[in-house]
């Protein structure tokens, strides 16, 4: 019941933000990413977002929500895992059209498996845990319709781990005049 509460109040916030009247005129970029959970030595599939957060500055930088859920779907039989960010990135400033990125923020993740016994039966467990996540990436093409990134995300939690991700974005919504 925990799990489907904050997951409903993860979705709504980032759809609150999504569709505040200031981001209409927004533009923000969504897409799919791979990446690699490395003490699990797991592979994951995932989504993630960049929205401009309306009137969050530092000086004159844009800051920028980072939400994006990832599951792992290679870990066998009986067993899952999903883990639900929500960040906040921090833009470079930069001359190039390469964007460097750091941010935190929080993590959210699920574990479970269930396992059949030679006799009969069945044995079940899962997990939750939350944490802190530091990252850094970088944007490659900033501004074009298509643009690839990666990044490395330090997850501080009582599972601790280095989690890296690579992607596309695609932009979507209006560009500001």
């Amino acid at each position: 019941m925990k799990t489907i509460i904050l997951l409903t109040g993860v979705v709504l916030g980032t759809a609150a933000i999504v569709a505040s009247p200031s981001q209409a005129r927004a533009q923000w970029t969504v897409g799919p990413h791979l990446g690699y959970h490395l003490d699990a030595s797991e592979v994951n599939l995932g989504a993630t977002a960049q929205i401009p957060i309306p009137g969050a500055k530092i000086g004159t930088v844009q800051l920028v929500a980072n939400p994006g859920f990832e599951f792992y779907p290679f870990i066998g039989s009986g067993a899952s895992m999903l883990a639900i960010n929500f960040d906040v990135a921090y833009p470079i400033p930069a001359k190039a059209d390469v964007a460097p990125y750091v941010g935190a923020g929080l993590m959210f993740f699920r574990s479970s498996f269930s396992v059949a016994l030679p006799g009969g039966g069945t044995i079940s467990g899962s997990g939750t845990d939350v944490g802190l996540n530091l990252k850094g990436g970088a944007i490659f093409m900033k501004g074009k319709t298509i643009q690839p990134f990666g990044e490395a995300t330090l997850v501080i939690s009582d599972a601790s781990t280095l989690v890296l991700r690579g992607g596309v974005l695609f932009t979507v919504g209006k560009k500001k005049r």
